[in-house]
């Protein structure tokens, strides 16, 4: 006769084995469970980090771009004072493909790039 649920006759020592399977397989879920929850930790961290980053980022290229804007009017309010005359878009463009203009503005984003956002 079958012991009901286990599948196995009662009293020949299968039960034994059947709860030491049991318990090791409980363990190996234990284990498997706190696996997960250590890696959803370490990913909520990484996405909290990379979040923080990201703002980081974001605020740096608004600073650049408000620091470009003003080296902008700044460059258009003194060239229109020393030659007598505002320099149009294009003007502007073609300026901004002289060398030495490139390097100097090149030179200016570095040393904010090292003193960040004011």
């Amino acid at each position: 006769m079958m012991a009901s649920g286990s599948g196995n006759p009662p009293g020949n020592g299968d039960s034994d084995e059947h709860q030491r399977n049991r318990n090791r397989n409980n363990q190996s879920v234990q284990r498997c469970r706190q696996k997960k929850r250590e890696k959803e930790r370490a990913l909520e961290g990484r996405v909290e980090k990379l979040r923080t980053e990201n703002q980081d980022l974001e605020d740096s290229l608004q600073f650049h771009i408000q620091e470009i804007a003003t080296i902008r009017e700044t460059f258009m309010s003194h060239s229109g004072q020393l030659h007598g005359e505002r320099l149009n878009e294009e003007e502007l463009a073609d300026l901004l493909q002289d060398p030495i203009i490139t390097t100097g503005l090149r030179c200016l984003m570095n040393s904010s790039n090292n003193q960040g956002p004011v």
